[in-house]
């Protein structure tokens, strides 16, 4: 089966029609040699609000100096889009002073545990990824948590491949 693949570069976003539903990679490449993912234009925020998908990070309880300790990074679609399952969703922490990440570099095929995915309110598809990252703080005070995101959220016509760098401080006691 040959599939065609059209790359279309909008304001940033990076539009790709022909993407195929997850489930379904007979006679595919699990994502192209080289996707097309737009460019963290927007500085780190602890969120970001897209039409088609929302992500954020989420504190996970509360955090102790040299206990270990975790936060979320919840990916929800909107609308008729679902998680990209069939691309390589990765997650790179950023170096911050008083932190110290179990891995500070994720991706969703080397480490499948870390990612969950749920599926859409019509059981067809997942429309939201959560991904655990672990990290131990060293210092008491505020540290500063995150790093970059690379995902893919697609609908029936096309996709978008995203990077997003999120951050945020958290109180240590």
């Amino acid at each position: 089966m040959q599939r065609i693949v059209v790359f279309v570069v909008l304001g940033g976003l990076a539009l790709v029609a022909g993407c195929q539903r997850s489930g379904s990679n007979e006679g595919t490449n699990a994502a192209p040699s080289s996707p097309a993912a737009s460019p963290s234009a927007a500085p780190a925020a602890a969120a970001f609000d897209h039409p088609s998908y929302s992500v954020g990070l989420e504190p996970v309880g509360s955090y102790k100096k040299g206990e270990a300790s975790s936060f979320k990074i919840v990916v929800r679609t909107k609308g008729e889009f679902h998680i990209n399952e069939e691309y390589p969703t990765k997650f790179s922490a950023t170096a911050s002073p008083g932190v110290q990440y179990a891995m500070p570099k994720l991706a969703r095929a080397a480490q499948p545990d870390a990612f969950a995915l749920k599926p859409c309110a019509s059981g067809k598809d997942n429309c939201t990824l959560e991904l655990t990252v672990k990290f131990t703080p060293e210092q008491t005070g505020t540290v500063q948590i995150g790093g970059e995101l690379s995902v893919g959220v697609c609908n029936k016509d096309n996709c978008l491949f995203e990077k997003k760098t999120l951050s945020m401080p958290v109180p240590v006691g």
